[in-house]
């Protein structure tokens, strides 16, 4: 009986027949014999070596390659050497870029520096415009995968939106999630009543702004309320700092302390008019007139039991009409001084003893008179002073005066002793200019 081994076998597969077994070692059928032992046993030394992944075709082909003879004895060239060592090759001072040129006169091959177009670098304007100028490798090889993906218009993907907006948000129309738009979005807040509002958790959605119809304000949730907003609709006592108690005619909002709330004016105020005109006019309490033939501002007052015209300007000073008068004393041997005022705005001038200045100043001790307002210059007005001595007739003194804009500082001289008079009363005049 013919042995029908396997067809196309592998490396060591076994084929049995008549208690025979054979192996296929890649080549042909051995027989391994007739008793067959079933073993688990591996040699790890030996599947470590390299010997372990030799095949029956590696022993061939080597066996093959022995057969072919010692190519050590065949005298191959085993070395070339630089080109300039072959006989048929000259190199004279080589440079970059240079090449070999077969010259037929000197049958020789040259070292030669070309003089034809080495480079360039093309463009193409029509390419450039295209598209297809900016398709890159990655593009093409994402394409490609995308190609390798299938056909997907035979893959019943959705193709077209039949859900509306409202039957989206009728399946469910609450999220925590934020939304992005850079476009408008057009919705109504509308609330019919405070009612409605406050209905509505303003913890819940802090922030939100809502229209109520009723009150024709618009609100919004802060703090856990709902705070109404102030429009051209809205009220002066709708602010938090202001009553709202009912106002009378010409009322004016006053501080109370915690509230601006309505009172009856006490004073002249915002409201008041100004007239110009030669004579009196028909005013209230506040108003003002500008008497234009005497060029004076009056404001119309009223006290506790009369009402009258009372002049807001300066009073005008008379001609030659000295602002200020008096007398100035000096005593105990220089060292105190008494200013004695004529009156009025006299009294509030200040006579004080200066120390000597020295330098650019005073050498010796001087007294100086401060105004109770400081002039714009030193120009704009002149002092006399007439020192006299009661106690002894005829002595004349003279000062040295320095003005300046809210004082002027000076001492006496004795013309008789030639020293600086310590006992003295000298008359003062200051007169405007």
């Amino acid at each position: 009986m013919a042995l029908d081994f396997p067809a196309s076998p592998n490396i060591n597969d076994t084929y049995t027949f008549g208690g025979v077994t054979w192996t296929w070692d890649g080549t042909t059928w051995k027989v391994l014999g007739r008793f067959q032992f079933t073993s688990s046993e591996t040699d790890p030394v030996f599947t470590a070596s390299p010997a372990n992944n030799i095949l029956q075709q590696n022993i061939t082909n080597w066996n093959t390659a022995y057969g072919w003879g010692d190519h050590a004895t065949a005298g191959y060239l085993t070395s070339t050497g630089s080109i300039s060592s072959h006989s048929d090759v000259t190199i004279a001072t080589l440079q970059d870029g240079q090449l070999l040129k077969y010259s037929v006169a000197n049958a020789r091959w040259e070292n030669w520096t070309p003089t034809y177009l080495t480079s360039y670098t093309e463009t193409d304007p029509v390419f450039t415009a295209s598209a297809a100028g900016g398709i890159t490798g990655t593009n093409i090889a994402n394409w490609n995968t995308a190609y390798n993906w299938g056909d997907h218009s035979v893959a019943g993907y959705l193709t077209a939106e039949a859900d509306t907006l409202a039957t989206v948000t009728g399946r469910g129309a609450t999220t925590t999630t934020d939304i992005t738009t850079t476009g408008k979005i057009y919705y109504s807040n509308n609330f019919a009543d405070l009612t409605a509002l406050n209905a509505v958790n303003p913890t819940t959605y802090h922030g939100m702004f809502a229209h109520v119809h009723a009150e024709g304000h618009g609100y919004f949730a802060h703090a856990g309320a709902w705070t109404q907003l102030l429009d051209t609709g809205s009220a002066l006592s709708d602010l938090a700092d202001v009553s709202a108690t009912t106002p009378n005619t010409n009322d004016v909002l006053t501080w109370n302390g915690s509230n601006w709330a309505p009172a009856a004016p006490t004073g002249g105020g915002g409201g008041a008019s100004v007239t110009i005109s030669d004579t009196a006019p028909v005013a209230s309490a506040g108003d003002l007139w500008w008497e234009s033939d005497t060029g004076r501002l009056k404001i119309y007052y009223q006290d506790t039991d009369s009402s009258q015209w009372v002049d807001t300007s300066p009073p005008l000073q008379a001609p030659n009409s000295p602002l200020y008068i008096g007398m100035v004393q000096l005593w105990n041997f220089g060292s105190n001084i008494t200013w004695h005022g004529g009156g009025g705005a006299s009294n509030s001038l200040t006579a004080t003893i200066r120390p000597a200045d020295g330098g650019g100043g005073f050498q010796n001790a001087y007294v100086r008179l401060t105004f109770p307002t400081s002039f714009v210059s030193a120009e704009e007005y002149a002092v006399q002073i007439t020192v006299t001595d009661p106690s002894t007739d005829g002595h004349i003194y003279a000062p040295s005066i320095r003005k300046h804009l809210d004082r002027i500082d000076f001492y006496v001289y004795n013309l008789t002793s030639s020293v600086v008079a310590t006992d003295w009363y000298a008359s003062i005049a200051v007169y405007p200019l």
